[in-house]
């Protein structure tokens, strides 16, 4: 005899993590495929939209993708470098465990910061390689 009732709903064939760029990077990914020309399944376009919008809207966003890029490249980076950038970012993240409100404003991420540690290291490697 052929089977002739209905499977049950399946959940997403990968388990998606809880990390604001995990959940960025899937919703993306959807969008993208939509706007090739797949057909998403009933509401998951007006969830991946939400869910976008939401992970944009997280503080943390940032400090989930730092972590993610910098330990691709660690390896590649003066350890001085990575120890400083690394610790910028953690002080970061714990101004942000301070704010225990919704309405109280968070912290801008300290990119300009980074950006001025990055700069200087670069600028001590080529005075000390002319050296």
């Amino acid at each position: 005899k052929l089977f002739d009732g209905k499977f049950p709903e399946m959940g997403p064939p990968l388990p998606i993590g809880q990390k604001p760029n995990v959940l960025l990077e899937d919703a993306l990914m959807r969008l993208k495929r939509l706007l090739s020309g797949y057909k998403l399944g009933k509401g998951l376009c007006q969830e991946a939209v939400k869910m976008m919008m939401g992970t944009l809207r997280d503080p943390l966003l940032p400090c989930y993708q730092f972590n993610s890029i910098i330990s691709t490249i660690a390896a590649k980076l003066p350890a001085k470098l990575v120890g400083s950038l690394t610790s910028i970012n953690t002080r970061y993240k714990k101004s942000l465990s301070s704010h225990r409100f919704h309405w109280e404003k968070h912290e801008q991420f300290p990119a300009p910061e980074m950006l001025e540690v990055i700069q200087t290291t670069m600028a001590l490697e080529k005075n000390s390689d002319t050296v």
